[in-house]
């Protein structure tokens, strides 16, 4: 895990909003100080560790986890045979479906649609 930033979002691994009150406590190992929401609105105030955790070496549902942010689209992605072009079956996506087929060339196959919901930096 790496170190909690105090410019960054975060919630808790069982889904709680957390507000990062600060990341500099003279307390080892216990430095970081986060105001839990729990249900009905109010706050806990809970220390934590340099990197979010809650206890020493063990996963708690109370652990710290970074919120990165969502990335949504739509994408149109022109298709085509494996035979015409390689080893390749698709091409660029393209955010409408007038862009896909402007920019199709011969041999197309298919133009489908595609949805993209992740958040930032899945799959890397």
């Amino acid at each position: 895990m790496s170190k909690i930033d105090i410019t960054k979002k975060y919630r808790t691994r069982d889904g709680r909003a957390v507000r990062i009150l600060a990341t500099d406590i003279k307390n080892e190992p216990w430095v970081v100080a986060a105001a839990i929401r729990n249900d009905g609105g109010y706050e806990t105030v809970m220390p934590y560790m340099a990197d979010g955790g809650s206890a020493s070496s063990v996963e708690t549902h109370l652990d710290l986890i970074e919120v990165r942010p969502r990335h949504k689209l739509s994408l149109w992605i022109n298709v085509y045979s494996p035979c015409l072009v390689g080893d390749a079956v698709a091409g660029s996506g393209w955010r409408t479906r007038q862009a896909a087929n402007i920019n199709a060339t011969s041999g197309r196959v298919a133009c489908i649609k595609v949805e993209i919901d992740c958040e930032e930096g899945e799959g890397l």
